[in-house]
């Protein structure tokens, strides 16, 4: 690092009139932050607002064109991640960096192994971890391995090793992604901790609902510019989406048209190895919202649906019975399924076209199977550009996009199809809110075309607005069935208790 220049006021880390540019484009544009010990700032945006980028500045991964970095106070010029990590910047990155078949001590201290007499020993890497855990005063299983910890737990220890490096800035990029709700609980317990034992935290996420609760203030990043900073209060949804899509959070959700009468999927007694027997009909052109907490079967039952979960009992669409654990069977039969981990549906290294035309590959190829390329690529472009697909090039690979671009690919891909029936698996997961509003009006668009759509999701206010009713799932079964105007965040959570209480009959 070059020699440090002294800023007075107390501050763990800052950056002021911050820009970065990449040729022409200029993705941090004069930005300006500072973080004070022992506070959490939310740093929210759209994708390509330029979070990233000031995330991997502060990382040492970017060198920026212009601008000042601060930590304690002092100018400094971080030019690699090692020297950002002296310096004691440490990040947890949205996806786990642990090696699972290592025990959570040997994690803890991966790199910085104690040596005796040029020997590792597991008593030392243990002694050493417990330092560390004493540090930073949480405490973690040291003698088991990563891979037999939940999501929550290896998140924690994670935390914990950034922690113990964390000597300026902790930056957590988008920490409850994978998290169900106690899960989330049980983070901000753990950050609300060392956030009192003085740590600065850099907080990222698109869960604006759990925003308040844990940030002391929010910076908002908008096409590489600051638009705004809100303080205590004031960190609500209903103050921090116009600053992030200029649009209030009334006009985030479109009307949907009400359903027809004609019912398109009739599931009935469809039963999984996990869940209990489970009966639907989703009208023309209606939205069912299915819900519950993590692993409670409604994303099961879903996938079963589509058939991808093996399963017993009977599917039809429009009357066509749909064969049991057969995806090419229930495609057939007019079922199409989106998933919103992009890692499952698409092909990062394919072109945003080509993976647009992926459905339509049957209907493209010719005698003995064989592909037309050209109808491909015309078929797979027209499907994007339909479906108002943002590329530089649509000849990119479709991980160069955001998630809300990768995300409309894979709706363009199943809809290119003529679908009936979509069963849509968490599709706006890690998705930005102005991309957010753009699925769904493709939703709104494809409902009132007559698709029927069985909508899984754990966000409570995209449940009541873009679906006609709503089922909620406890213990693997369907336990309630709720109007949308009524299944507010208050009622799924009372019907998922309620079926989990003892029965007093019993009792």
């Amino acid at each position: 690092m070059d020699a440090p220049t002294r800023v007075d006021g107390e501050e763990a880390v800052g950056v002021s009139d911050l820009v970065v540019t990449f040729g022409s484009f200029r993705a941090l544009r004069g930005v300006s932050l500072s973080i004070r010990p022992g506070e959490v700032v939310g740093l929210l945006g759209e994708n390509g607002a330029g979070k990233s980028t000031l995330i991997k500045v502060l990382a040492g991964v970017y060198r920026p064109s212009a601008g000042t970095v601060r930590l304690g106070g002092e100018e400094v010029t971080l030019s690699s991640p090692r020297e950002a990590l002296l310096a004691g910047v440490a990040t947890v990155h949205q996806h786990s960096m642990l090696a699972g078949n290592l025990t959570v001590a040997a994690n803890l201290i991966l790199g910085d192994e104690p040596r005796r007499h040029g020997v590792v020993t597991t008593a030392g890497i243990r002694e050493r971890a417990r330092e560390v855990v004493e540090r930073v005063g949480l405490d973690l299983p040291l003698d088991a391995t990563v891979d037999s910890l939940s999501l929550a737990d290896r998140q924690r220890v994670e935390i914990v090793r950034a922690a113990s490096l964390a000597t300026s800035v902790m930056i957590l990029d988008e920490p409850t992604a994978a998290l169900e709700p106690t899960e989330v609980a049980e983070l901000f317990t753990t950050i609300r901790h060392l956030r009192d034992r003085g740590i600065a935290i850099l907080y990222i996420s698109h869960r604006l609902d759990e925003i308040p609760q844990i940030c002391d203030r929010v910076v908002v990043l908008r096409d590489g510019q600051k638009v705004g900073e809100l303080d205590g209060a004031r960190c609500v949804p209903d103050e921090i989406i116009p600053l992030l899509a200029g649009r209030a959070m009334d006009d985030l959700f479109p009307s949907l048209p009400a359903p027809g009468e004609d019912v398109t999927l009739e599931a009935v007694d469809v039963r999984t190895r996990s869940t209990a027997p489970f009966s639907l009909s989703v009208r023309r052109g209606e939205v069912v919202g299915l819900t519950g907490a993590a692993g409670a079967g409604q994303r099961v039952v879903a996938r079963a649906l589509a058939g991808i979960e093996r399963s017993t009992g009977t599917v039809t669409v429009a009357g066509r019975r749909v064969p049991p654990g057969d995806v090419a069977g229930a495609i057939r039969c007019g079922i199409a399924y989106v998933s919103g981990d992009r890692a499952e549906g698409a092909f990062p290294e394919l072109s945003v076209w080509r993976n647009a035309a992926v459905g339509l590959w049957p209907r493209l190829s010719r005698r003995l199977g064989v592909l037309s390329g050209r109808a491909e690529r015309r078929a797979g472009t027209a499907l994007a550009e339909a479906y108002r697909v943002r590329a530089n090039d649509l000849s990119q690979p479709i991980g160069t996009l955001s998630g809300g671009n990768q995300q409309k690919v894979l709706i363009a891909r199943w809809a290119g199809i003529d679908p009936r029936v979509v069963v849509l698996d968490e599709p706006t997961l890690g998705v930005d809110v102005g991309a957010r509003r753009e699925i769904y009006d493709l939703i709104a668009e494809k409902v009132a075309d007559g698709t029927s759509v069985v909508l899984v999701s754990s966000d409570h206010a995209e449940l009541q607005a873009m679906s006609h009713r709503v089922v909620v799932f406890a213990d693997g079964r369907a336990v309630a069935e709720l109007p949308s105007a009524e299944a507010t965040e208050e009622a799924v959570l009372a019907a998922r208790i309620s079926s989990l209480a003892p029965d007093k009959d019993n009792s």
